[in-house]
């Protein structure tokens, strides 16, 4: 038992040399600048212009944002980059397969997204509108419950669809021209044939065109309602004006006759 005990003792010994023996963590400043404020410095310290003080351990961890993902964030760039240059390889190269990929790409870049469409489903599965697509103007005018599209301007007819081969032109006293329904802004611009002109894309993929405008009052993407405002044409002395006006569904013209009256 004595032995035992001698062992013991021995062990504890040996640890306690070992623990003394090893070094503590410290870091030692220089210059009295760089000393934290929060240090509380003996007197022989700040006569001396040193001081030590045993390191924290627990360093502060670095922020990262719950919503950002740094490495997702580079593979989407990466991701984005390569169909970037497959784009650009198909356009340049005279390969089998990329003159197969060729007309995708082309169609896809010339094709009007569905503004209308999609806010339209997301009315249906949400319940609200896109806030960043629906800042309708506060002079908008009514328009009958019961009529299914609300006539640009009244006025008779001075150039039918026959004639025309896509639209028809309108003689009115109206200045104004408004939507026949709500839709979204997709072109505004000035036309060889019809002058001024503003398209409208409507949610069931159909297009209407307004020309002979003299000034619009809508931009590139804006929302209009039905019956809003979409520009004015000139009058003359008498007080007529003349309109162009067109309906294109499933790209084809229409003629505007067949869904609504004008007179």
């Amino acid at each position: 038992m004595k032995r035992v005990d001698e062992y013991r003792k021995k062990i504890a010994q040996r640890r306690k040399t070992k623990q003394s023996a090893a070094p503590s963590k410290k870091t030692t400043f220089k210059k009295k600048e760089d000393i934290p404020p929060w240090v509380m410095l003996t007197e022989e310290e700040k006569h001396s212009g040193s001081s030590s003080f045993e390191s924290s351990s627990h360093q502060p961890k670095k922020y990262q944002h719950p919503l950002f993902n740094p490495n997702a964030f580079v593979l989407k760039c990466l991701l984005s980059a390569s169909l970037v240059l497959i784009a650009a390889i198909s356009f340049k190269g005279q390969a089998g397969p990329f003159q197969q990929l060729k007309p995708i790409i082309t169609q896809t870049f010339e094709q009007d997204f569905q503004f209308a469409a999609a806010n339209r489903w997301f009315e249906k599965t949400v319940g609200n509108p896109l806030a960043f697509l629906t800042d309708k103007k506060e002079d908008q005018k009514d328009v009958q419950a019961n009529q299914e599209l609300a006539v640009p301007a009244s006025g008779k007819v001075q150039e039918s669809f026959t004639q025309n081969g896509a639209g028809v032109k309108v003689e009115t006293s109206a200045e104004a021209i408004d939507s026949m329904k709500e839709g979204y802004v997709v072109e505004v611009k000035k036309k060889s044939d019809t002058g001024l002109t503003v398209v409208v894309q409507h949610a069931d993929n159909s297009y209407s065109w307004y020309g002979q405008l003299k000034e619009a009052n809508v931009a590139l993407y804006d929302f209009v309602d039905k019956g809003e405002k979409i520009g004015q044409i000139s009058l003359d002395d008498q007080g007529k004006g003349t309109y162009y006006f067109a309906i294109k569904q499933n790209e084809q013209f229409i003629d505007p006759i067949q869904v609504m009256t004008f007179e």
